[in-house]
């Protein structure tokens, strides 16, 4: 298994996330025009204050600390549009948009063939992109692990850690308990793109240096974050944004099954992130790219006025402090 993404791009599509930006990720207005918020409306048909028009938003938690902040610019500047956004993961977000349920749809993954094949009118936008860090309790000793390690801790086949020297003292080993494009992009990247989940670790009762190794699941990168940070001997994976700014936790450099560790030393995990988003050429440069994903957001068929005007805020310049403000990256600073 090499550690690089299958497809050298967006997985299901073929396509970079560059590709992707400039292919399916941009929304265009047919509409009597004025800009507003950095998109275009027909101001005609501004609701007015206090009005009913409601834009529902669910899917995964990684994008949804971002679109909660951008649900509040665009609630600012319209005063007659509500937007509320919840959680429950991208397979969640996905399902909703497919069903009809809600307005948009939010994934930190492409929709799987099958999923596009049960709901052939999604349609995708990408708004950003991210990546997944493996985090550690702040008493791990050193700041690497390896790619072979983590496939020890996670795979379906019990074993003694002990003998494996940076896992030897692993008490505790966390995943997600919801259907997560955090988990299963994780999973992918080691096990293969048919690996879905890591279900399967939860029922393998390693050993190590600390005597049984509990694997726990917990539901959203927050819960996952807070497992990690309030257990010692604990390890999980979490997207960047939740893990940069949380003192108790430390974000591990990987090595790979080829003997190189991403960052180098002394680069800080974000510009490697965003340089690996930007570059998405198959092979790993400043990050694993096969940690590396887009941030999308889906509706069913053409969007309405506003959703329309809601996703293109989502993608220009005005909306970039926001991701940047949680730790993610805007597309206008990857896409050229």
């Amino acid at each position: 298994m090499n550690d690089r993404a299958g497809t050298g791009g967006v997985r299901g599509t073929g396509r970079t996330p560059r590709d992707l930006a400039l292919a399916i990720g941009t929304v265009s207005c047919t509409l009597l025009l004025v800009l507003v918020s950095g998109c275009l409306v027909d101001s005609a048909h501004e609701p007015a204050a206090g009005g009913a028009l409601n834009i529902t938003i669910s899917g995964s938690t990684t994008v949804q600390p971002v679109s909660e902040m951008l649900a509040g610019a665009f609630m600012q500047a319209h005063p007659g549009v509500r937007i509320s956004v919840t959680g429950g993961g991208s397979g969640k977000g996905i399902l909703d948009t497919g069903e009809g349920t809600v307005s948009i749809g939010a994934a930190s993954r492409m929709p799987e063939p099958e999923e596009m094949e049960k709901y052939p009118d999604l349609r995708i936008y990408q708004i950003g992109g991210s990546g997944i860090v493996v985090i550690s309790h702040r008493e791990f000793p050193g700041d690497v692990i390896g790619r072979d390690d983590l496939a020890r801790l996670y795979d379906e086949r019990e074993e003694n850690l002990s003998v494996y020297p940076r896992i030897a003292g692993i008490k505790t080993v966390v995943q997600r308990s919801d259907a997560s494009g955090t988990e299963e992009t994780f999973a992918q990247w080691l096990f293969g793109e048919k690996a879905k989940h890591l279900n399967g670790a939860l029922n393998v009762s390693d050993t190590s240096d600390s005597g049984r190794v509990e694997a726990v699941a917990g539901e959203g990168n927050m819960a996952v974050l807070n497992i990690v940070r309030t257990t010692p001997g604990s390890i999980g994976f979490v997207d960047f944004g939740f893990a940069e700014s949380h003192p108790d936790v430390k974000m591990l450099r990987i090595e790979t099954s080829l003997g190189e560790v991403f960052p180098a030393a002394g680069v800080p995990f974000g510009p490697a992130i965003r340089d690996e988003l930007a570059l998405q050429n198959g092979r790993n440069d400043r990050y694993i790219e096969g940690l590396t994903r887009p941030l999308l957001y889906l509706t069913k068929g053409a969007p309405g006025p506003w959703e329309e005007s809601f996703i293109l805020f989502s993608q220009s310049p005005e909306a970039a402090k926001y991701f940047k403000e949680v730790g993610y990256f805007p597309l206008v600073d990857f896409s050229r």
